[in-house]
């Protein structure tokens, strides 16, 4: 072999040799990288305590503090803790965010530890470093996600507009956290009286899975709210035909109410009934009353008794009501004295002065007929009903008893 040949060999076999240590110093400097973007992969597919693994190898391996490589693994180690719920989630991310303020994962670091937060239920807090957040770091499902949950969050801090700017936020229609949304919106319209807004996002939820069951139940009581007692009578009655819902005696409540209000008191009181067989405990002196009417203008006297005591009482344009029409029962089921009791006290009230000249001439007429004390209550009681209501088309009958006594 000619020495040239010779020297020839040496040259190749010098830089084969080369290449082959070039090629193995490459595949050692790469590794970290190659393990980022498996780790990235992972993460990306929710494998994320497989990603975290290998996240924190890239940590180690790559010992500039300001590799870009190593700094978003700290991202997403801190990222991975938070969907693991592991222990030092919430420090992986204050660490991640005091070091490095400048970097393009800090906005992303702010949802994670407002995600974190949320999952607390710390909801001040969450609307705090949800707050932080640049919308442009986040995408399309990220801003879904980010509005609903900042709104949760002023909702449960009673921020009810704050909740409401961004419950609007999400208008597309396909996003998991659009029905939610919808939801609350129409529950805060709804709490503010603004029941036609409400109305318009409670009926966009009629067929969900989730709301479906629940918004019926706010569009009856909005109607009954409105007044729309036919759309209510309309509406409402087959909600009554789903078997064992808690809902049921308050669909009963307002059914009842709303044939009520409309003067047709016999078809009032099943449902009224109904409701106070269930939910008494949660009854107020307004449905004691109504129920107490109903069986007063059915004639079961001895059961509207009872009933409009409970709503009778008070200083107002209720108990006078209540008051007037439970002496009239005291009445018709021979109780004279406590008729006459009971007319005095709707006497002594000025919510309705029809009712209150009423009941003076009953209280009259009832001491005259009891002969309280001897005849002096009746005689002062018609001597005032005479100059007090001199116009009176009962005068003349007044004047009977006066002469009488």
């Amino acid at each position: 072999m000619s020495r040239n040949y010779i020297v020839v060999f040496f040259v190749m076999l010098i830089c084969g040799m080369q290449g082959i240590l070039q090629a193995q110093k490459t595949a050692i400097f790469d590794q970290p990288e190659a393990d980022y973007r498996t780790a990235l992969e992972l993460f990306n597919k929710q494998k994320y305590a497989a990603a975290r693994q290998l996240f924190e190898q890239v940590i180690e391996k790559i010992e500039n503090p300001h590799s870009d490589v190593r700094v978003n693994a700290t991202y997403y180690r801190a990222a991975c803790a938070v969907e693991l719920f592991h222990p030092d989630a919430e420090s992986l991310l204050v660490a991640f965010i005091d070091q490095y303020p400048m970097h393009a994962k800090r906005g992303m670091a702010f949802f994670q530890m407002g995600n974190l937060q949320y999952r607390k239920k710390k909801y001040e807090e969450s609307a705090h470093w949800y707050s932080k957040v640049d919308l442009f770091d986040l995408s399309t499902d990220e801003k879904a996600e980010y509005y609903f949950k900042l709104g949760y969050s002023y909702f449960m801090e009673d921020s009810f507009e704050l909740a409401k700017r961004n419950f609007y936020e999400i208008k597309d229609k396909s996003s998991k956290f659009y029905p939610a949304a919808s939801y609350y919106y129409g529950h805060i319209s709804y709490q503010e009286g603004n029941y036609e807004t409400a109305l318009m996002y409670f009926n966009t939820l009629k067929e969900d899975e989730n709301f479906g069951p629940i918004v019926p139940y706010y569009i009856s009581h909005i109607l009954y709210l409105q007044g729309k007692y036919d759309e209510l009578l309309a509406y409402a009655p087959s909600l009554l035909e789903q078997k064992e819902s808690k809902r049921t005696p308050e669909i009963n409540r307002l059914i009842g109410e709303a044939y009520f209000q409309k003067g047709e008191f016999d078809k009032s009181l099943s449902h009224l009934e109904a409701y106070f067989k269930e939910n008494s405990s949660k009854a107020g002196r307004k449905d004691y009353y109504q129920l107490g009417y109903a069986y007063y203008v059915a004639g079961d006297y001895a059961k509207a008794v009872p009933n409009l005591q409970k709503a009778a009482g008070e200083q107002d344009t209720l108990g006078q009501n209540a008051s007037y029409h439970l002496a009239d029962a005291y009445v018709k089921t021979n109780q004279k004295l406590y008729a006459r009791n009971a007319f005095l006290a709707v006497y002594k009230m000025d919510f309705d002065p029809s009712l209150k000249q009423d009941a003076l001439f009953n209280y009259a007429k009832l001491s005259y007929e009891l002969s309280y004390n001897p005849f002096n209550e009746a005689i002062i009681a018609f001597q005032k009903y005479i100059n007090d209501y001199p116009d009176s088309p009962r005068l003349g009958e007044a004047y009977g008893y006066l002469i009488d006594l």
